[in-house]
């Protein structure tokens, strides 16, 4: 990615499922880009988005930006946030390094079926989201993912931003 794709990752913003948003607003955070000329701002996003990983997304945007009030605004959500993945985020919003191996397995809620050849999002650490399906042994595997903690769930049903 460089500095002459923020239109076209901009213009995704628009999409509706989370994983996408957070995808792309991680690009813009390694671009250190500033909010987008349709209005698309980190600062907003993280206060009015309903996924969490958008908002943790957000969070690490804005601080990339370099903007003024960006710690103020990162404490105060710190503060006010109820999802603790978008506390951390607020916390501690650069970008983890890269080198990571990321194993993990699917299980179904009862914590006993794997869920093998299943749709499952990955969010990583730092804020991005995979989204592929399981193996046969419901695992995925992931080389140079972010350092830091992961969390799986299922893109089906997620809500789609407004």
């Amino acid at each position: 990615l460089a500095e002459q794709d923020i239109p076209a990752l901009c213009a995704l913003l628009t999409r509706r499922h989370p994983a996408t948003r957070a995808n792309v607003i991680v690009a813009l955070a390694s671009l250190q880009a500033p909010a987008c000329p349709d209005g698309s701002d980190p600062a907003r996003l993280l206060a009015s988005a309903q996924a969490p990983q958008v908002r943790a997304a957000a969070a690490r945007w804005l601080q990339a930006t370099g903007r003024p009030d960006a710690a103020a605004t990162l404490a105060r959500h710190a503060r006010s946030e109820v999802d603790p993945r978008v506390i951390r985020a607020c916390r501690a919003p650069e970008l983890p390094p890269l080198g990571r191996q990321s194993d993990v397995y699917a299980y179904g809620a009862d914590a006993h079926t794997p869920l093998e050849g299943r749709l499952m999002a990955l969010t990583l650490a730092d804020s991005s989201v995979l989204v592929a399906p399981t193996d046969a042994l419901a695992h995925l595997h992931l080389d140079h993912a972010p350092e830091g903690e992961l969390s799986l769930w299922d893109p089906a049903i997620a809500p789609l931003e407004p």
